[in-house]
């Protein structure tokens, strides 16, 4: 399990933040800690990430100067330096074993480096990650209350074994729907969510039957078959009428 250490902390522009997320281990393996961000109507944003004992951190290129990050085998720290109205956004940390792992728990918190601004933080366990890129079709979609509506999300990763589903409901934190391969199916795979992957078109699909509750963004994600960073591309679901 991953949870923050502070709920809310406040800073201004040119101050420095440290964000704080714990962690317990369900097993011996050698794990991971990864930190996103997000802005408005975007998908998450790789920032950085380190082994539990190494000692320095693997960046995004604009992460070089003013991000860095501490481990130990209980805790994970982002630290920004001089803070910008353009570090509000939604973080993320994230904590994977270094065999694939597909459960996920969400928390948040809040940070304000500019009075005016918020920025909230959400942790949350999850699987092996993938650099390669990913492409959702339509953008949005609306579709009335009962009907059914198809999602689809294309690839370009060559070691493919699986394409996640993710949902993030408003003021919520992002769950794990299923996943599926080129053969099986797993997590929530009713009647109201249904995964599907053709790997010889290197497509995904999620058809969904939806109900009020469900007019949410969407996210695919690719599960490779060895363990690289990830990419993950939103889907705007429809609102339902």
């Amino acid at each position: 399990s991953i949870s923050p250490q502070q709920t809310k902390v406040s800073k201004t522009e040119g101050e420095s933040v440290t964000l704080h997320c714990s962690y317990s281990k369900s097993s011996s393996n050698y794990y991971y800690l990864y930190w996103y961000r997000q802005y408005p109507r975007q998908s998450p944003e790789f920032i950085l990430y380190r082994g539990e004992s190494e000692r320095s951190d693997t960046k995004a290129d604009f992460a070089k100067e003013r991000f860095s990050s501490s481990t130990t085998d209980k805790s994970t720290a982002l630290t920004i330096q001089t803070l910008t109205l353009s570090d509000t956004a939604v973080y993320y940390c994230a904590l994977r074993q270094a065999q694939h792992e597909n459960s996920l728990q969400v928390c948040t918190k809040t940070l304000t480096p500019i009075s005016s601004q918020d920025l909230l933080l959400m942790c949350f366990l999850v699987g092996a990650d993938s650099a390669d890129e990913v492409t959702q079709t339509p953008r949005a979609q609306e579709v009335s209350e009962g009907d059914s509506v198809r999602i689809q999300c294309s690839y370009t990763v060559t070691n493919f074994y699986a394409m996640q589903w993710y949902k993030q409901s408003k003021n919520n934190g992002i769950q794990y729907i299923n996943k599926a391969t080129g053969s099986s199916t797993y997590g929530d795979v009713s009647d109201k969510y249904k995964p599907a992957v053709d790997t010889s078109k290197k497509t995904g699909s999620l058809t969904i039957k939806p109900t009020m509750a469900d007019s949410a963004i969407y996210y695919c994600a690719i599960e490779p078959s060895t363990v690289i960073q990830r990419s993950i591309s939103p889907l705007q679901k429809p609102s339902s009428t």
